[in-house]
């Protein structure tokens, strides 16, 4: 039972930290963006 219970906690850690990437994935993307496209219309 206890094995199970680290076996699950182990993908919902994994889905997290996933999903944690991603999320300062895109929010660095935006941030970063704007930024860009200053520098290229400059």
């Amino acid at each position: 039972v206890k094995g199970e219970f680290l076996g699950r906690n182990r993908c919902f850690v994994i889905g997290g930290l996933f999903y944690m990437l991603a999320a300062l994935g895109v929010s660095t993307f935006i941030c970063i963006i704007p930024s860009l496209k200053r520098k290229v219309y400059n």
